[in-house]
Formats: C-alpha cells, sequence, structure tokens
C-alpha cells in the first residue's frame, strides 16, 4: 500500500510537470514548470437548525464551503504519517465500530462470540446503502423532535386521525420502513405523507430526516420484488 500511494504522487507529479515542460534558450533542455496539485475539494453543506422552543425563533440557515481531501491530499496525509494520519485511521476505525453497533442494534439476538465476522471489516462499512447510512448518521434526539413535529401538524395538513398518522409515523419514522419494505403501496403513501410534510412551519429544521427517509423510499420502491417469485 506504502509503494502505491508514493508512486502515485511521484506519477501526479510528473503528469503535471509535463504539462508545462518547455526548452530553455540557453542549455536546450526542458525546463519544468510545476503546477500546484490540489489536496482539497471545496463542496457548499448548508446546515439547518430547530426553531427555539422558548423564543420561538429560529437560527437561519448558515452554508459553509468545507474542504475535502482529494486522492492527493489523502495520499499527502499518509506521507507526511504522525498524528495526521493516526487521525484518518481513527475516522476510519470510528466508521466500522459504528457499523458494529448498528448490526448489533438490528440483531438483539448476536451475543458475544457469533457476531459475523464478515460484518467487522471496512468494506463491510462501505457495502451499507448511502440511505441507509445517512439515516443511522441522525441521533435519536432528532429523530424524536422530528417524530414530535410530524405528529402535531400531520393531522391537520393531511386532513387524516391522528391515530392514522400516529401509525404511519411509527412504520417509516421509528422503524424505517422495515415493516413495509415490500408494500409499494403503503411505501408510496408514506412518501407522499413526506412531501406533505414539507408544507409545515418547522419542515426546514428536520430537511435531514425528511431527505433520508425519501431516499430509502424511492430505493424501496425502485427494488424488484418479483425476483423471488419467479424462482419459486
Amino acid at each position: 500500500m506504502s509503494i502505491n500511494l508514493v508512486v502515485y504522487i511521484s506519477i501526479s507529479t510528473n503528469a503535471q510537470s509535463a504539462k508545462g515542460t518547455k526548452m530553455t534558450q540557453e542549455n536546450n533542455l526542458p525546463e519544468v514548470q510545476s503546477e500546484e496539485v490540489a489536496l482539497t475539494t471545496i463542496k457548499p453543506v448548508v446546515f439547518h437548525f430547530r426553531e427555539n422552543a422558548k423564543t420561538k425563533t429560529k437560527r437561519p440557515s448558515v452554508t459553509v464551503n468545507i474542504a475535502v481531501p482529494t486522492v492527493d491530499g489523502l495520499a499527502e496525509i499518509y506521507n507526511e504519517g504522525g498524528r495526521t494520519l493516526s487521525k484518518v485511521l481513527q475516522v476510519i476505525e470510528d466508521a466500522i465500530t459504528d457499523h458494529v453497533r448498528n448490526v448489533l442494534t438490528d440483531r438483539p439476538d448476536i451475543v458475544t462470540g457469533t457476531f459475523p465476522e464478515d460484518q467487522t471489516n471496512w468494506n463491510a462499512y462501505v457495502a451499507v446503502p448511502d440511505a441507509e447510512r445517512a439515516i443511522r448518521g441522525i441521533s435519536k434526539e432528532v429523530w424524536d423532535a422530528f417524530k414530535a413535529d410530524y405528529l402535531s401538524v400531520m393531522p391537520t395538513l393531511t386532513g387524516k386521525k391522528p391515530e392514522t398518522i400516529a401509525l404511519g409515523a411509527k412504520a417509516m419514522i421509528d422503524n424505517r420502513f422495515s415493516a413495509v419494505k415490500t408494500d409499494k403501496k403503503a411505501i408510496g403513501i408514506l412518501q407522499n405523507y413526506l412531501a406533505i410534510y414539507m408544507q409545515s412551519p418547522n419542515a426546514e429544521s428536520f430537511l435531514e430526516c425528511v431527505s433520508t427517509l425519501d431516499e430509502k423510499a424511492t430505493t424501496l420502491l425502485a427494488a424488484d420484488t418479483s425476483s423471488l417469485a419467479e424462482n419459486l
């Protein structure tokens, strides 16, 4: 791995330098003009805030341009080593640990010595769908606040009884569609409820919850549920 990264930097630098090569008039030798390699890429991220329960005011959303390491940037971190590299390795370890914790949450039957080994590595973390990872990345406190607001506004917005809204909230918010994952009609109704919820005053504060649930619903609706029946 170390050889690959070091060679990558060398090739990258040579490739960039070749673009700026010109012949000098004095000795007829190539003069290399180096070009700066981008170690980071800038990505705008919007941060939303919930309404203050006491003041009934809400902080405006803030857009921050974050600097994310490129492949060249990661290679630079590797070559630098030390604390910088240790922090990257720690982030990877934390991601794998969180994945294992999520598997344990989904599988209460697992005890010490029975955890599936194929779910203890980086590849297992990478294999988790982005929508599912996004859902898991939202704190319980945010989910609870979202559900409370959802239950309070949806009866008025939809004209449905509170118990009907509560039933849908349990299937969608609490269970993340797990109980209805093959019921495309139910998924479609719940996804439509999400679109209706976006008309509520606090929708922007819970945009992360809404978007992740909507993405998962879209994924479930696109899944081929007929393949099993065809093979029976």
